[in-house]
């Protein structure tokens, strides 16, 4: 069974609700300004990023294989389809 990732990101903070320079989640569609994360960060962390709420719950990111590509060529193509 293929399953469609989710690539829509919140566009405000999740803790003040506010938008402006956020980061994004890597493994949700959560996303913060830095002065909000608790400890608060001085600069965007490089590389892939989890929120508080994904480290705490132990939430990782799945590694892509060939199976995931397919299946997201599959949807992306289906939903082309469907336009026409």
């Amino acid at each position: 069974m293929c399953v469609l990732q989710q690539t829509d990101h919140q566009d405000y903070c999740e803790v003040c609700q506010q938008g402006g320079e956020i980061i994004l989640c890597d493994t949700c569609p959560r996303a913060y300004h830095l002065v909000c994360l608790d400890p608060e960060l001085e600069e965007t962390p490089e590389g892939k990023w989890s929120c508080p709420h994904c480290e705490g719950e132990g939430v990782q990111e799945q590694e892509d294989d060939e199976h995931q590509e397919f299946c997201r060529l599959v949807a992306t193509e289906s939903s082309l389809s469907a336009l026409r």
